[in-house]
């Protein structure tokens, strides 16, 4: 069944096999509807089963077809062209420094006070790579023009 443990659930494989059986591998452009989704595998969006089954199908066409899906919003799921998926890897980039350059800023204003050495030297770490993440990422900004 792969390599991960089977934990009790009900498994995903059988649905996402009927929608990669059904859509096939879809091609830039193309939009898969949800109503289309629904009638195959058998039950409504907005449960727990769809939330799981349709990420496990999102996740296979990527890892095996590289598609990647952008959702429609109240229609369905369209694969997406080169320039939005730049347009999401680059908002993606850009959220996840934010979230470095916030955590190195915490760690900053951190007391080093009633921290054992292990703790200070993970505190120093996330203080420098931060920064220095931060600063490259500065300096190759000025390098491209942003039109996303």
């Amino acid at each position: 069944m792969g390599t991960f443990p089977y934990h009790g659930g009900v498994p995903t494989r059988p649905d996402v096999d009927k929608l990669v059986a059904k859509f096939g591998v879809p091609k830039d452009g193309d939009v898969i509807a949800y109503t289309d989704i629904e009638a195959e595998l058998g039950y409504k969006r907005h449960t727990a089963r769809w939330v799981a089954v349709i990420g496990s199908w999102k996740r296979r066409l990527y890892r095996e077809s590289n598609v990647f899906f952008e959702t429609v919003n109240g229609t369905g799921y369209r694969c997406a062209p080169g320039d939005t998926r730049i347009s999401h890897s680059v908002r993606k980039v850009r959220h996840g420094m934010k979230r470095i350059v916030k955590g190195g800023e915490l760690a900053a204003s951190t007391s080093d006070q009633g921290l054992s050495s292990d703790q200070q030297r993970s505190r120093d770490h996330v203080i420098a790579v931060s920064g220095k993440l931060a600063a490259l990422a500065h300096q190759q900004t000025k390098n491209i023009a942003w039109k996303f």
